[in-house]
């Protein structure tokens, strides 16, 4: 899934609708781990950010599992419920292809100094 929802734009067969209808539909499935269902959501999230709108059935589906007993889920799909209210937000904070970026990294981790200087 996690593919699906980072490359999935890469698709010669499959339009973004499509995967995402597919998804959508396979939330639906059963399945012998519930984190599937994260991974699901994952990439549902990822490609709702890459469309023009939000649609419909994605929202539907993260509306229903965000009353799941599973604690997991229940935060990717408020995650999402949050994003889909501020598109701008969500495609700012799920490019496309982020995973290839390179991350600064602070070995120091100066920026938590005032934290630390309260505490």
């Amino acid at each position: 899934c996690w593919t699906l929802g980072e490359y999935g734009y890469l698709s010669a067969d499959f339009e973004l609708a499509d995967l995402l209808e597919t998804l959508c539909d396979t939330m639906e499935r059963q399945f012998g781990e519930e984190d599937t269902r994260c991974w699901i959501m994952s990439a549902i999230t990822k490609l709702v950010a890459q469309l023009p709108q939000v649609p419909a059935q994605a929202v539907e589906v993260a509306t229903k599992y965000a009353a799941s007993q599973f604690v997991t889920l229940q935060e990717y799909c408020h995650e999402f419920l949050a994003l889909a209210k501020r598109p701008a937000t969500m495609v700012e904070v799920l490019p496309v292809d982020a995973s290839c970026d390179d991350l600064e990294v602070d070995p120091a981790l100066g920026f938590l100094q005032a934290f630390v200087d309260q505490a």
